[in-house]
C-alpha cells in the first residue's frame, strides 16, 4: 500500500464582525501577519483548548462569572456611570478586570437606552424635518450627526473602542436598523398618500362647468382606465373616484354646479362594461352624493335667511337708537352717516319718527308691560322696539325711554331675555335685601358676600348660557323660574343660619367696656348697633341740653333743610343713560324734571332723616 496523504484542511480566520455605527467611528487597517506567526498563535490556540487546561480555564470562567452578578448588582444599586461610581468610592480601583469590564458595558448600555429615546423623539420633531425631507439620504444624514453629537456630549470617548462596540455601538445599530425601517413605511406611506391626492385632484380637475356631464364622464373614465392599465387597482382606482367626488360634494363653493352634475356623472363614468349609475352596490355611495348637496344648500338658504333676520334686528334697533340723536327727521337726514345706510334703514328711520310723532300717554297701561316683557322674555328684541312705537300713545315717555334703555341693554349685551322676567327681578331684590342686612354693622359675621346679588345674577347667565332656547325641550321660562327659586332658597337658609350664629344667646355690655359679651366671647361692635334678641345693659346719663340750631350728630335737630321740603313724587326723573335729545325732549313735555344723580341725593337724605326719627 502507498502511503495516504494527510491533508490539515487549514481555513484563513474570519474578519471580526463590527455594528454599523461602530464603523462610524473607526476603520483601522489591518497590518500583515506573517504565515508562519499565524501558524504557531493557531498552534498554541489548540493546546490551550485542549484538556490539559480544562481545570484552569473552568476557574477563570467561574471568578469571571461572579465578578460581572457583582458589577451587575453594584450598578443597579447605585445607576452610576463608571467614572462617577469610582469617583464617589462606590468601586474601588484595584476591582476585579471582570467587574470593571461588566460594569462599564451596563454604563454604555444605559447610555445606548438613553439615545435610543432621543434619536425617537428628535425624528418627530418637525423642527429636524426628517419625515418631509425629500432627500433619499436625509434619515441616514441625521441619525449620524445626532449620534456624533450625543457621544461627544457624554464624553464616550474616554471607553476604548472594543468596550463601546460591545456595550454601545451594537444596542444603537439596533436603533438604527428600527427607526430606518419606520422611516422607510412612513416614506411609502407618504408616497402612497400623495399619489392618492394627486389622482383625486386630477379627477376634480375635469370638472369643468363648461362640458357637458357626458364629456367630463368621458375625460374621468379615460384618466381612470389609463391608471388601472399602470398598475393602479381596480377596486382602489373606484373607492379614491368616490372619495373625489364625496369631498368635492362637501367643499365646492358651487353648488348650482354640483347639483347639475352629480345627479347625472354616474350615467357617463364607465370603468368597465357598464357606467357606475347602474352599479346596485354602489347606489348608497351616489345616493350620499346627492344628500351631500341636499343639505349644503338647505343650509345655505338657511344662513341667508338667518343674516336677513338679524339685519333685520339691527336696522329696527340702530335706527330706534339713531332717531334719539335728533329731534326731527329734517335734522338726522343732515347727518352724514344717514346716506351711508341701507335703504331698509332709513325707511325704520323714517317710520321710527312717524311713530314719535304721537302723543304719549300720562300713564303707562299696564298691559303694554305685561307684552313688552313678554317678548323680551323670548329674547324677540325687533318684535319689542316694533311694539314700543305702535303703543306711545299708551305709556307715558319716562317708561317709554326706561323700556328703550332696557331693551338696548338686553340686545347689545347679548343678555337673554328671562334676566328680565319679573320672577327673577323678585328674588334678585330680596337677595340684595338680604345682603344689606346681614353685611350692616361693624360685626360682621355673616357668610352672605356683600355682592351676593350680583353673584346671583351671574349663575342665573350661566344656567341661562347651558340652556339656550333653540336647544330647550319643554318650557324654558318654567324651568328657568325653579331653579331661580331654588338658589335664592339656598341664600336665605344661609342668611337665617348666620342670624342664629350671630345673633343667640345674651349680649350685654357696659360703659367700661362698648364691646359686647356673648357666652365667653368677644365680638368688636358699637353698642347702638347691636339687634334682635341682643339685650344691652348701661347706665343712660340725661342728654345735655344745647342752644344749638346745628343739631349736633342728629340729622332730627338740625335746622330745616330746603330739600327735605321737596316732594319728590311730582318730579319726573331724567335717567343718567339716556341721549341727549331724549333728555331734552324730556324736559320740554314736562314741567317738573329732575335728574337721576340729584333724585338719589335727596332722596337719601329725606331717607336718613325719617329713620332717625324713627317713623
Amino acid at each position: 500500500m502507498g502511503r495516504k496523504k494527510t491533508e490539515l484542511n487549514l481555513q484563513a480566520e474570519l474578519p471580526e464582525v463590527r455594528s454599523t455605527d461602530f464603523n462610524l467611528f473607526y476603520r483601522p487597517e489591518q497590518a500583515p501577519i506573517d504565515k508562519s506567526v499565524s501558524l504557531f498563535a493557531k498552534t498554541i490556540d489548540n493546546f490551550v483548548n485542549g484538556a490539559g487546561t480544562a481545570m484552569v480555564i473552568n476557574a477563570e470562567k467561574k471568578e469571571k462569572e461572579l465578578s460581572e452578578a457583582e458589577a451587575l448588582e453594584a450598578f443597579n444599586k447605585n445607576r452610576l456611570g463608571f467614572n462617577d461610581a469610582v469617583k464617589r468610592g462606590e468601586i474601588p480601583k484595584e476591582a476585579n478586570p471582570y467587574f470593571q469590564e461588566k460594569y462599564k458595558e451596563l454604563t454604555l448600555n444605559k447610555k445606548a437606552k438613553e439615545f435610543e429615546a432621543e434619536i425617537y423623539r428628535k425624528y418627530a420633531d418637525p423642527e429636524f424635518n426628517v419625515l418631509d425631507n425629500p432627500d433619499p439620504q436625509a434619515f441616514d444624514k441625521f441619525y449620524n450627526d445626532q449620534l456624533k453629537l450625543f457621544v461627544e456630549k457624554n464624553n464616550l470617548g474616554a471607553f476604548d473602542a472594543l468596550q463601546l462596540e460591545k456595550g454601545f455601538f451594537s444596542e444603537t445599530s439596533k436603533s438604527r436598523n428600527s427607526l430606518s425601517n419606520t422611516h422607510l413605511q412612513n416614506q411609502m406611506s407618504k408616497i402612497g398618500e400623495e399619489y392618492k391626492n394627486n389622482f383625486k385632484e386630477n379627477i376634480q380637475g375635469k370638472f369643468d362647468k363648461n362640458k357637458s356631464n357626458e364629456e367630463i364622464g368621458k375625460d374621468i373614465s379615460d384618466f381612470i382606465l389609463d391608471a388601472t392599465k399602470n398598475g393602479l387597482g381596480k377596486s382602489t382606482a373606484k373607492k379614491y373616484l368616490l372619495e373625489s367626488l364625496d369631498e368635492w360634494s362637501k367643499n365646492t363653493g358651487d353648488l348650482e354646479f354640483a347639483e347639475r352634475l352629480l345627479r347625472d356623472l354616474p350615467n357617463h363614468l364607465k370603468l368597465g362594461t357598464d357606467a357606475i349609475g347602474n352599479v346596485k352596490g354602489l347606489q348608497d355611495n351616489l345616493d350620499k352624493l346627492k344628500e351631500n348637496i341636499d343639505t349644503r344648500i338647505l343650509q345655505r338658504d338657511k344662513d341667508e335667511n338667518t343674516k336677513l333676520q338679524i339685519q333685520e334686528s339691527n336696522d329696527t334697533l340702530e335706527a330706534s337708537t339713531f332717531a334719539d340723536k335728533y329731534d326731527t327727521y329734517s335734522e338726522a337726514l343732515e347727518d352724514p352717516d344717514f346716506k351711508e345706510f341701507s335703504r331698509n334703514k332709513q325707511n325704520k328711520i323714517f317710520e321710527e319718527y312717524e311713530s314719535r310723532e304721537q302723543d304719549f300717554d300720562s300713564q303707562t297701561d299696564p298691559r303694554v308691560e305685561d307684552e313688552f316683557y313678554r317678548l323680551l322674555e323670548k329674547n324677540k328684541f325687533p318684535e319689542a322696539q316694533k311694539f314700543l312705537n305702535k303703543n306711545i300713545t299708551n305709556m307715558t315717555s319716562n317708561d317709554y325711554s326706561n323700556f328703550r334703555t332696557e331693551l338696548n341693554a338686553f340686545k347689545f349685551s347679548e343678555k337673554d331675555g328671562l334676566l328680565a322676567s319679573e320672577y327673577f327681578k323678585h328674588y334678585k331684590k330680596k337677595i340684595e335685601g338680604i345682603t344689606k342686612s346681614t353685611n350692616s354693622g361693624k360685626f360682621n359675621l355673616s357668610d352672605i358676600h356683600p355682592l351676593e346679588h350680583q353673584k346671583f345674577e351671574a349663575n342665573m347667565k350661566k344656567w341661562l348660557a347651558k340652556h339656550p332656547d333653540e336647544d330647550f325641550k319643554g318650557d324654558r321660562k318654567t324651568e328657568f323660574e325653579k331653579y331661580v327659586k331654588q338658589e335664592y332658597e339656598k341664600v336665605n337658609e344661609r342668611a337665617l343660619n348666620d342670624e342664629e350664629t350671630s345673633l343667640s344667646g345674651e349680649v350685654s355690655t357696659s360703659n367700661e367696656d362698648s364691646t359686647p359679651t356673648i357666652k365667653g366671647g368677644k365680638i368688636k361692635a358699637d353698642k347702638k348697633e347691636l339687634k334682635g334678641s341682643v339685650t344691652v345693659e348701661e347706665d343712660k346719663p340725661e342728654a345735655k341740653k344745647s342752644n344749638s340750631t346745628r343739631g349736633g350728630a342728629n340729622p332730627e335737630n338740625r335746622a330745616e333743610d330746603p330739600d327735605l321740603k321737596i316732594d319728590l313724587a311730582k318730579f319726573v326723573i331724567i335717567p343718567n343713560n339716556i341721549s341727549k335729545g331724549e333728555r331734552v325732549k324730556l324736559k320740554r313735555e314736562n314741567k317738573n324734571t329732575i335728574s337721576q344723580d340729584e333724585y338719589d341725593r335727596i332722596l337719601k337724605k329725606q331717607t336718613d332723616l325719617q329713620f332717625a326719627k324713627g317713623n
